[in-house]
């Protein structure tokens, strides 16, 4: 018993003065698959706490707690009570930060981006030290910031921040390096930064992905490299480099066949989806999807609604018209959907009923789920936006077209005529008169633009059913297409997210303002007719009475 407290007593003297090197040194070691005891972590980690508290902690050892709570957020979920006082620490701190701690508090950030957003207060002070401190970052480092940069690019869009100066700078230093010595681990998650960083330059963006290509093709991958690949290959689509990174999609094929019955349920939902996308109508993946097919089966079955419409939608895309595939999707549905409450159905139901359609799949049990679920007081249909109310109406002329299923179809047609005749307002914009009085003035910008475009030699009786008719042709493409712009005045044209009613337009808000604003002007109009008058000939002026001052 003594021995034990001893031992104990020592093991404390040592994190002392090296527990933020223990801590790193732990990450790293779980990131290569090393054996890791997890009491040892925990007891670091609550160490750290400890004298973080008392500020006995400098910059590095909080960036390497920081990054060991998120390298173990899984196997120890009790050590995320600690961000809080090591977050607050380090951001006092943060100035210190040098290369390598920088890295790690970036990685930390983008890795806890959904279980701890306080966090995010840390973005601007760690861009700044990045800045400063790229020039130091080594070949590892430098993937890790790229790989959080990319991970982190919507919220530094909300901070304002722009990251591009500084992503040029980290990938041209990337040109310079080998490849052929980075680890497989490295290459992936840099192809991953360069699939989602679009402001590189185009002939440094087409030569780091071709030298990643090269080196990935034969690669052993693991089961989320292969995720975390397709996924990048998805997303390089309809860039300057899609030719050169669909070049890798034969070989991580062949490494899906190997891990895909290893694979989450979720990830092999998201490879159906990401190859919808890479290889459209499968002209590469057929034959790797027919030799999937067991695997597609068992995870199709065991989905939620979310990953269950991606899954059917890369089908569709796919043209992977695999009966009994279906037959599980749908039984699926039908079985999930009563647990899933109405915003959350609306933004799947639809998908799911064009990949049918697209298919032209029959399930007279979906069916019937399909028609109670959009009843109006299922309050489904309200949530429903453009794009999807378009997919629905294309999809019921396949797959319900008879008079067993018109209430239904004039539920939804009668929402998508709801947003034909609705009338856009424009834009308000302020102007300073010459009393220097700002008042609000509508801003006109041409016409008032048709919800969608049609010809204009169409009869005005006719033009609101010609517009539903072409919405529904528009239903074709699916109801993840993107938004397409008014050319006017650039507003979406299909994703209206608000009713307008009589008041919420721009005259009702105009009016309003111009009442407040009133009384201030009458004292500004005095003010500017008498400047010229209020001067007597001894050239002195004497002040002007307002009205409210008069008694």
């Amino acid at each position: 018993e003594v021995s034990a407290k001893a031992s104990e007593v020592s093991m404390l003297r040592v994190e002392d003065k090296q527990v933020g090197q223990e801590l790193r040194y732990l990450s790293l070691a779980k990131q290569e698959a090393l054996p890791v005891v997890r009491e040892d972590v925990r007891a670091l980690v609550e160490r750290a706490s400890e004298e973080a508290q008392c500020g006995a902690l400098q910059a590095e050892d909080l960036s390497s707690t920081l990054r060991a709570i998120a390298t173990f957020k899984n196997e120890l979920p009790a050590l995320k009570t600690h961000l809080g006082v090591i977050s607050d620490t380090l951001l006092g701190r943060a100035l210190d930060l040098q290369a390598s701690g920088t890295s790690d508090a970036l990685w930390a950030v983008a890795e806890l981006r959904d279980e701890a957003p306080m966090l995010q207060a840390l973005l601007p002070v760690l861009v700044y030290r990045l800045a400063k401190t790229a020039p130091e970052l080594t070949t590892e480092e430098t993937i890790s910031s790229l790989f959080s940069t990319a991970t982190l690019r919507s919220k530094y869009r909300e901070l304002k921040l722009n990251m591009a100066p500084l992503t040029a700078f980290l990938a041209n230093s990337m040109s310079k390096v080998s490849f052929e010595d980075l680890k497989t681990q490295e290459l992936v998650d840099f192809f991953y930064s360069l699939s989602l960083t679009r402001t590189l330059p185009d002939d440094l963006f087409e030569a780091l992905v071709a030298s990643s290509v090269d080196q990935l093709k034969g690669r052993e991958l693991s089961t989320h490299n292969t995720y975390s690949l397709l996924y990048s290959i998805a997303m390089l689509q309809e860039t300057c480099v899609h030719d050169t990174a669909l070049e890798l999609l034969p070989s991580v094929l062949m490494s899906l066949e190997v891990v895909a019955e290893d694979m989450m349920p979720e990830q092999l939902a998201g490879c159906l989806w990401a190859l919808g996308w890479a290889d459209p109508n499968a002209t590469v993946s057929r034959g790797h999807l027919e030799r999937l097919r067991d695997e597609i089966g068992v995870v199709l079955g065991e989905l939620k609604m979310k990953d269950l419409s991606h899954a059917l939608w890369g089908m569709a895309a796919l043209d992977f018209n695999d009966k009994e595939l279906l037959g599980i999707a749908a039984d699926r549905f039908v079985a999930w959907q009563m647990k899933v409450k109405a915003p959350i159905l609306a933004k799947h139901i639809a998908r799911v009923t064009w990949a049918f359609a697209k298919l032209d799949f029959h399930h007279k049990l979906f069916k019937l789920a399909l028609e109670e679920r959009l009843q109006p007081h299922k309050y489904v249909i309200r949530f429903l936006e453009p794009d999807q109310l378009h997919a629905l109406a294309w999809s019921f002329r396949i797959l319900m077209p008879g008079s067993r299923w018109q209430k239904t179809r004039d539920d939804i047609d009668a929402k998508i005529m709801a947003y034909v005749k609705m009338r856009y307002r424009h834009g308000i914009g302020r102007k300073v008169d010459e009393y220097g009085d700002e008042r609000l003035h509508k801003v006109t910008v041409g016409r008032i633009e048709p919800y969608v475009e049609i010809d204009p030699e169409t009869p005005k009786e006719l033009r609101n059913q010609v517009m539903l008719e072409k919405a529904k042709d528009l239903g074709a493409v699916g109801p993840d297409v993107p938004n397409v712009r008014r050319k006017i005045s650039g507003r979406p044209k299909w994703s209206v997210t608000q009713w307008v009613d009589a008041k919420k337009r721009f005259l009702y808000y105009a009016q309003q303002d111009q009442q407040k604003m009133l009384p201030a002007a009458s004292p500004k109009q005095l003010e500017a007719s008498s400047a010229s008058t209020g001067k007597l000939s001894g050239g002195q002026s004497y002040p002007i009475v307002s009205p409210q001052s008069v008694p």
